[in-house]
């Protein structure tokens, strides 16, 4: 029997912007369409979206794509309510936050994360207890080691990891693992990647004889910006500058038109 399936995401308008000109919730619309005809959800799933106050009072009193979205989505959803985030690092922080589920496997994914094949081609491979995360470049890259203490190595000889996507297969590791994001961050903070070295920080301080943490199957599953699709590319992660929805936009955007045009032939 495939493992079901709660897939979170987070949409949010920065306090102080107008949701009409957000150009992040076009971006949420395009991820959710390539979720609805790609990702192979059932009614054993469930959708959680992490939805700021203001974004959402948009959304229920505006004409938008939305809903009819929604009346294609199989699997049930709920929306979790924050408050419009100050900064991208506030809003880019609920991602860690201790929604309730019922799921066999929890994935998290930013909406700029085209997703292109079934999610059970993978999650019919997962493990358990185990943290799935993606391998990026270098840890030194100040991506992923921004702040990091002396204590923690940080060398280019071993990898960083994405905070775009990552998959945990049990609840207690779950809120275990987010309880330390939370705990480390600091909200005064300005790194380039905003949350991202707290991500990395958390992983590689995981005591590794009593949790499981996967670095292979899941990179394994991911393409990136320019790389080829691979036969098994689940998640195509279009990563770019944190907060420039124009750039993702366009991003999304052509790569939907060129998935439309290969689907063709």
């Amino acid at each position: 029997m495939s493992k079901s399936i709660c897939l979170a995401c987070v949409i949010y308008t920065i306090d102080g912007k107008e949701p009409k000109d957000n150009l992040y919730l076009n971006i949420f619309y395009q991820w959710l369409a390539m979720v609805i005809k790609n990702g192979g959800l059932t009614t054993n799933d469930i959708l959680h979206f992490h939805i700021d106050t203001k974004t959402l009072e948009y959304l229920d009193n505006t004409h938008t794509i939305l809903p009819n979205l929604l009346q294609k989505l199989v699997c049930p959803f709920k929306i979790h309510t924050i408050e419009p985030p100050k900064t991208p690092l506030e809003g880019m922080m609920h991602k860690y936050d201790f929604s309730e589920y019922e799921q066999d496997v929890y994935i998290y994914s930013d909406i700029d994360v085209l997703v292109v094949k079934p999610f059970a081609t993978l999650c019919n491979k997962l493990i358990e207890n185990t943290l799935y995360v993606v391998k990026g470049v270098s840890l030194d890259h100040q991506f992923y080691s921004e702040g990091f203490p002396p204590e923690l190595p940080v060398s280019k000889d071993l990898p960083g990891f994405n905070a775009s996507i990552f998959i945990i297969t049990s609840k207690a590791l779950r809120d275990s693992f987010f309880n330390r994001i939370n705990e480390l961050c600091d909200y005064s903070t300005t790194y380039k990647w905003v949350e991202q070295p707290y991500f990395n920080r958390v992983i590689y301080e995981i005591p590794k004889d009593t949790v499981s943490v996967n670095i292979h199957l899941l990179t394994g599953y991911v393409s990136f910006n320019c790389q080829a699709i691979l036969p098994t590319t689940v998640f195509y992660d279009l990563a770019g500058e944190t907060s420039n929805g124009l750039s993702h936009l366009t991003k999304m955007s052509d790569s939907i038109c060129l998935f439309l045009v290969e689907n063709l032939h």
